[in-house]
């Protein structure tokens, strides 16, 4: 059953439940400082099984734990594509889930995004072959944003589908309500051969403008102190509905550009343009409130493919 789990730095198991976490204990312990930041640290964004079967179906017993959204979806992808999607219903149950039955094809259950769950073993009509692969490491590091907030989807958010077209393993270390906080950063166990920063949305309405270009830069030190990886490619921060009102003492293009001025004094660091990757509209976003700032599907779908167009 372990050997199933892709993209988690741990797998806890009691009682034959499985637990999958992003971060380590350093990480963790900085989260729950924050209770707010903590349940969203606590979802498997990115967290899936891989196999390969010949089975044409699958259950799985759930239980969710705490919630940064209501809502709770498995994804199951087959060679990349959306084969069979399921909205839960209960916080508790088992979710019955199809499955092509080309065992010459990857099969990729992705575990809902935006809440802490714990499942045990698949059952299925057919045994579920573990995938035993090399493949280069990606590290997603960012907000909500990357978390995927707030597609229901979790297959849609950026860092899976810019994993997905390069062939990478994937840590997606986006978590809800961040800001840049160095101390929040500890090495994975792993060195990965590209990352992507997206941070800065959350800053905005907490530092003031004239101190966000040395936070930023204090967190790229600790970064590459971390990781010898010089592939870095730092996002500024997308569109947003409110992008002209003044939180603490600028709008939000105004902080933009502050964040570009600590990106800049890097030659590694190769920097996008946000502005540039999910349309200008809110059709393209949902949230609940009139302020927008979290792509949907649609919004996700642009922010992929041209964020893969920059990385290429």
């Amino acid at each position: 059953m372990r050997e199933l789990f892709k993209n988690c730095v741990a797998l806890k198991e009691e009682n034959g439940w499985y637990l999958p976490t992003r971060f380590t204990e350093k990480q963790i312990s900085q989260y729950k400082k924050n209770e707010f930041i903590n349940i969203r640290s606590l979802a498997p964004s990115g967290v899936h099984l891989a196999f390969t079967s010949e089975a044409k179906s699958v259950e799985i017993e759930y239980s969710i734990g705490v919630k940064a959204r209501d809502w709770a979806c498995f994804d199951v992808l087959v060679d990349g594509f959306l084969f069979d999607s399921k909205i839960l219903d209960s916080d508790k149950g088992i979710v019955t889930l199809n499955l092509s039955g080309d065992d010459n094809a990857r099969t990729e259950i992705y575990l809902p995004h935006l809440v802490e769950i714990k499942i045990k073993a698949p059952v299925s009509d057919a045994p579920l072959l573990p995938i035993k692969e090399k493949r280069d490491f990606y590290l997603a590091l960012g907000d909500s944003i990357t978390q995927g907030m707030v597609a229901v989807h979790p297959s849609f958010a950026y860092p899976i589908s810019l994993a997905r077209h390069f062939n990478y393993d994937l840590l997606n270390c986006g978590v809800g309500s961040i800001c840049f906080n160095k101390d929040e950063l500890d090495f994975c166990g792993r060195e990965p051969k590209l990352i992507t920063l997206a941070l800065g949305c959350n800053d905005w309405s907490k530092v003031p403008i004239t101190d966000i270009e040395k936070i930023v830069c204090e967190y790229v030190d600790k970064l590459v102190s971390l990781y010898e990886c010089r592939n870095i490619y730092a996002i500024l921060p997308i569109w947003r509905s409110d992008e002209t009102s003044v939180t603490l003492d600028s709008t939000f293009r105004e902080f933009r550009e502050e964040i570009k001025k600590a990106y800049l004094k890097y030659d590694f660091i190769k920097i996008v343009d946000g502005y540039k990757l999910v349309p200008h509209d809110k059709k393209f976003f949902n949230d609940p409130r009139e302020e927008q700032c979290h792509p949907n599907e649609m919004g996700f779908l642009y922010y992929a493919e041209r964020l893969i167009k920059n990385v290429k």
